[in-house]
């Protein structure tokens, strides 16, 4: 029997201790039966606990394991189960390995891969987005939703303060922020592993874009090609091997 598609998650930027904490996460096994939670069995999921829990020093390069979370990258972009990367987080010191990351490997595989990242991903998504079996996404890990709600709350925590009848101040106002964030997001990881399952079935995202046209025309409805992610990742890819990999011509630049 054919395994299940299999939905992967790491952290190959910045580590993810910090937020694991807040999920109430002590360890990977937690982190999968959490992810999988809302997924009814149709995948499979697996986490890379040594890449999520590791050990940085921000002061001192960051991350000290580059060629352990090359071999990660290669080792997913290679295998053929893996249906989809999420890396749970940004943050930093990835691109100093893009060197050591084979992505030719992608050029191998049978079945489509979907990956997920944002900020210090944008690299990884822009150069595999390229290959011809590889959908990118540049799109808010899951570990940046407690810090979204909870500035969100904290915007609108004055009603509910005053209905409450307690103080409505700064530190009220950060204290009622956090407290609902914390309250919602195990709730919010689970779903938006969900939403990953749902983007692999086909079903899209609920999730809707909008803008507001400052000048010219949009033509007319076609596919098109995305390139981009984030400025101070991008800069660098411009003078680097890998500009080929963000060219812009016939294409939509997002930053």
């Amino acid at each position: 029997m054919a395994s299940k598609p299999r939905i992967h998650l790491t952290a190959v930027a910045s580590y993810a201790t910090q937020a694991m904490q807040l999920l109430g996460i002590r360890n990977a096994d937690e982190l999968v039966a959490l992810a999988s939670g809302k997924l009814d069995g149709r995948y499979r999921v697996t986490a890379n606990g040594a890449m999520i829990f590791a050990k940085q020093d921000e002061m001192h390069g960051g991350r000290f394991d580059d060629a352990a979370r090359a071999r990660e990258v290669e080792r997913i972009l290679a295998d053929d189960d893996v249906a989809a990367l999420v890396t749970v987080r940004g943050g930093s010191w990835f691109t100093r390995i893009l060197e050591r990351i084979d992505f030719d490997v992608l050029r191998r595989r049978r079945k489509t891969i979907h990956i997920f990242g944002f900020s210090e991903m944008t690299s990884l998504i822009a150069i595999a987005g390229r290959y011809p079996k590889v959908v990118g996404l540049h799109d808010l890990g899951p570990l940046f939703l407690f810090d979204g709600v909870r500035r969100f709350m904290t915007r609108r925590a004055d009603a509910y303060l005053q209905a409450a009848e307690m103080p409505v101040d700064a530190a009220h106002c950060e204290g009622f922020g956090a407290g609902w964030a914390a309250a919602k997001y195990r709730g919010m990881f689970a779903d938006f592993v969900a939403e990953v399952a749902g983007i692999l079935d086909g079903c899209g995202s609920p999730r809707v874009p909008s803008g507001r046209l400052l000048a010219g025309r949009l033509p007319a409805s076609r596919p098109i090609t995305i390139i981009g992610g984030n400025i101070s990742v991008i800069m660098p890819l411009v003078g680097s091997r890998y500009a080929e990999f963000i060219d812009t011509a016939g294409k939509w630049l997002a930053l």
